[in-house]
């Protein structure tokens, strides 16, 4: 096989690392493609069989967009997503609530330079900033009570944007509950 090229022609080999979990029988490459290891199995007559590895196809999943493969250890067949097992076998496992995202959002290119486990949060910023995902709030004009999204009345929150009349209104409802209680 010959050696791909990187963005500037020049060659670069293809990287291999095993897959956390399936040391052995399946391994990962930096360019997003999964194979098989060379082993041997035990048939149902406890006759030993070679299998051959093999670069394995990967399927798109319609309802996705991903790439998946089938992998098996143990006679217990399971279908993964490939940029997880690229992820998984050159950065390692990821934290809880980490998912593994494309950098240049195309699905299907599950090159190890395009991926990285990220927070679902961010995924979701991310896919807004891009607009690949369109947000609701970003397209309002007017706040809840009808007050414009002009320069002068937005406030910017970690959480999102707000309406500085709104604002002021409630922290003078506020004020006013805190006085009367006292």
């Amino acid at each position: 096989m010959a050696p791909e090229q990187d963005n500037y022609g020049a060659a670069s080999a293809e990287r291999w690392r095993p897959i956390p979990g399936f040391e052995g029988y399946y391994e990962a490459s930096d360019q997003g493609r999964i194979r098989s290891l060379d082993r041997v199995v035990e048939r149902t007559n406890n006759s030993p069989m070679r299998l051959k590895g093999k670069i394995l196809s990967a399927q798109l999943r319609k309802n996705t967009g991903y790439y998946v493969v089938g992998l098996s250890r143990d006679s217990k067949p399971k279908d993964w997503y490939v940029h997880r097992l690229v992820l998984m076998a050159f950065v390692g496992m990821p934290q809880p609530g980490q998912e593994a995202c494309h950098g240049n959002d195309v699905r299907t290119d599950n090159r190890l330079a395009n991926l990285r486990w990220d927070s679902h949060a961010e995924n979701v910023r991310d896919a807004v900033t891009r607009q690949r995902m369109r947000s609701h709030n970003r397209e309002k004009t007017h706040c809840i009570r009808g007050h414009a999204f002009s320069e002068a009345n937005t406030v910017i929150r970690p959480t999102g944007r707000g309406c500085r009349s709104c604002r002021r209104l409630t922290e003078r409802i506020r004020y006013h509950k805190r006085k009367k209680a006292v």
